[in-house]
């Protein structure tokens, strides 16, 4: 890495942000260690020059730019984004363990998950653990006008913000996503096109984060989607019984730099009748 100073005093590194990405220090959130990289911190997605491409990697399904349609949410001023920021930077404060980051979800990683086809065409989608909205509001700008989108959210900090959304095919929830089918089957939801997730999988106990997925697989129907955005690929152990073998994409750009894991439900019986022993004993 080079550094040059400008005339301004100030400094400007050489370094690639894919280099960047790979430096990193340690960020404590409760009992748990996460490696957290340094670039993902000054190189913001809405910062990076136009002319930046991401590495090509394989994509989880066609990916296509959404019909938008309006989410009932107004155009983001900087007093709402440093409202957001701020709501999220204190739930993860004082609920570490169900919170997954400290910062809303960057432009590229709401991209990667609303520009689908399952989400274009969707008639219900569930989101589980949408945090300040981010998520929501693009999910809605690609669903269909005629569709309905349910998001389950456990943090008491993120509920007023998500009822800023003033979309009609929205309806939000207050509860635990543990208790999935149940909360479906209030809003008289049987068979959703699509779940997306961001609940951090890897701060769940084994027996939470089993029933958890057992829950999302009873739900959907043959051929529905499973999508989960997570820093660790624990997720993959809990789904792998249910699913089988996932598709995934990285996004560098997000802090903390996330995978995109994605499954389709093949089955009305998991796909593997024993659970690993790992998932068991972990």
């Amino acid at each position: 890495m080079r550094c040059d100073q400008r005339s301004d005093g100030s400094v400007k590194s050489s370094m690639r942000p894919d280099a960047l990405a790979r430096h990193s220090f340690t960020v404590y959130s409760g009992s748990l260690v996460e490696p957290f990289p340094l670039g993902a911190i000054s190189l913001m997605i809405d910062m990076l020059p136009s002319g930046f491409k991401e590495p090509r990697q394989r994509n989880d399904e066609q990916m296509t730019m959404p019909s938008r349609q309006p989410s009932g949410r107004p155009s983001e001023s900087s007093g709402d984004a440093v409202r957001d920021r701020w709501t999220f930077l204190k739930a993860w404060m004082r609920r570490p363990q169900d919170v997954a980051s400290i910062y809303p979800s960057s432009e590229r990683l709401r991209r990667q998950l609303s520009h689908r086809d399952c989400i274009r065409s969707a008639g219900c989608v569930i989101e589980l653990g949408p945090g300040t909205g981010e998520t929501t509001s693009a999910l809605l700008d690609s669903m269909p006008a005629h569709s309905r989108l349910l998001a389950v959210e456990k943090t008491e900090y993120f509920i007023d913000t998500l009822h800023d959304i003033s979309d009609p095919r929205l309806d939000v929830w207050h509860g635990d996503a543990v208790h999935l089918p149940q909360i479906a089957a209030e809003h008289g939801i049987r068979f959703p096109d699509v779940i997306v997730s961001g609940i951090p999988f890897s701060r769940l106990s084994a027996p939470i984060a089993i029933e958890l997925m057992r829950g999302i697989h009873q739900l959907l129907p043959v051929g529905g989607k499973f999508i989960a955005y997570q820093l660790r690929d624990r997720v993959c152990e809990f789904a792998r019984p249910f699913f089988g073998r996932s598709l995934s994409r990285r996004v560098w750009f997000n802090v903390p730099p996330l995978r995109v894991y994605s499954w389709t439900k093949s089955s009305t019986t998991p796909w593997s009748p024993e659970l690993p022993r790992t998932v068991v004993e972990s």
